[in-house]
């Protein structure tokens, strides 16, 4: 009777399990949702170049699974959409960027998080996934796919309607809230109708705020003035912010202001700045990006997903973030930023010996190591002009 009771009054579990890239757990976890679906798919994905999971949501539409695909631009991956749509699926884009990375099986699992569909992603990239079985986050995820669907343009056949979709109680936010639906030329399509900070950005600045003794940022970039200045005043007010970003937000341009303004600004006014380095100059061909999106405050809750931190991705693009705060999960996060930090610790003056060993020609690639600001200018220094271009 005891363990009844026990059984009826325990707190639920969350059902969720992290998985980090680089990492064949990454495209095993999302191959397993496919191939475990007996009823439905919905996928809304940014990049999709990945073959073996292609064959396997062909594979699916083929034995009867309802399978609908949202992608980016379905025209330009016209080979993707075709196949689906020859197995039976039902292909839609959009024409604002669809930056999503998720499948729901069944309408009972969701795997998301910050990581494309190719094999970049996950043998080269940092990056994280979500596989969550919680009815609320699924339903959450389920409500945006079928906003997005009853309003997206038909690649081919019309097949499949929007479901109708439930009422949710999760901490998740998706920027569709900031945009609102229209016509043009007779066909649907979104515009943006927010400023700055929109939905995701005010949940994250409210977590910023919230925090009391620490902040920890991973992200592939940092483009945002407003959580700039929130992150300026948790430093006010005693907390420690450390961030470490891909390499080519280090003095990146973009056409109204150096990127530096934010990140170097911070590292100036104390933060612990870092940026994730595999190469002399950037290049999307060999980059070894850090490419999840993730923050975690007091080393109690997480907000990560596709969001990339720039106004861009917040008033344009189709982007989620979720809320994380059981320990197991949050504390995944910490050993996962912790490994980041370290990348290549007391490494530096040797790479730096290997540079001018050779002539400041060599080598242009490397192991990742992250650097600050200073430290990576110094690294540079060390080459020819001209070398590595």
């Amino acid at each position: 009777m005891r363990l009844l009771l026990a059984l009826l009054f325990a707190t639920p579990v969350f059902a969720v399990d992290v998985y980090f890239a680089p990492s064949k757990d990454v495209p095993k976890t999302i191959e397993n949702a496919i191939d475990g679906a007996d009823d439905r798919l919905a996928v809304a994905i940014y990049s999709f170049s990945d073959t073996r999971l292609r064959a396997k949501l062909k594979a699916a539409a083929k034995r009867g699974v309802v399978v609908r695909l949202i992608l980016h631009n379905a025209r330009k991956e016209s080979d993707l959409a075709d196949s689906i749509e020859d197995a039976g699926g039902d292909v839609k884009y959009v024409t604002k960027v669809m930056h999503h990375k998720f499948v729901i099986a069944d309408q009972e699992l969701l795997v998301t998080g910050s990581a494309n569909w190719s094999r970049s992603a996950y043998t080269r990239y940092d990056e994280d996934l979500l596989r969550i079985d919680e009815p609320a986050y699924v339903a959450a995820f389920q409500n945006e796919f079928e906003f997005i669907w009853e309003n997206a343009k038909e690649y081919g056949a019309k097949r499949f309607q929007p479901l109708d979709s439930d009422e949710f109680k999760a901490d998740v936010r998706f920027t569709s809230a900031n945009m609102e639906t229209t016509t043009y030329k007779g066909e649907p399509t979104f515009r943006s109708a927010a400023e700055l900070p929109g939905v995701c950005g005010e949940r994250l600045i409210q977590a910023i705020r919230s925090a009391e003794s620490s902040i920890k940022i991973a992200s592939a970039h940092f483009r945002r003035a407003d959580l700039h200045n929130e992150f300026l005043l948790a430093m006010e007010r005693g907390v420690s912010v450390r961030m470490i970003l891909d390499q080519q937000e280090f003095h990146y341009r973009t056409t109204r202001t150096p990127n530096a303004i934010y990140d170097e600004a911070l590292a100036i006014a104390g933060a612990d700045v870092r940026y994730k380095v595999y190469s002399r100059f950037w290049d999307y061909r060999t980059a070894l990006q850090l490419h999840c999106k993730f923050l975690v405050v007091d080393d109690r809750e997480v907000l990560t997903g596709s969001l990339n931190w720039s106004e861009n991705a917040e008033l344009g693009t189709f982007e989620n973030l979720i809320s994380l705060t059981e320990s197991p999960v949050v504390d995944q996060y910490v050993d996962r930023f912790e490994a980041i930090w370290r990348y290549g610790d007391g490494r530096l003056d040797d790479l730096i010996d290997k540079v001018n060993e050779s002539g400041g020609t060599a080598p242009c690639s490397f192991a990742p190591i992250s650097l600050t600001g200073d430290e990576l200018s110094e690294l540079r220094r060390a080459y020819a002009d001209g070398a590595c271009k």
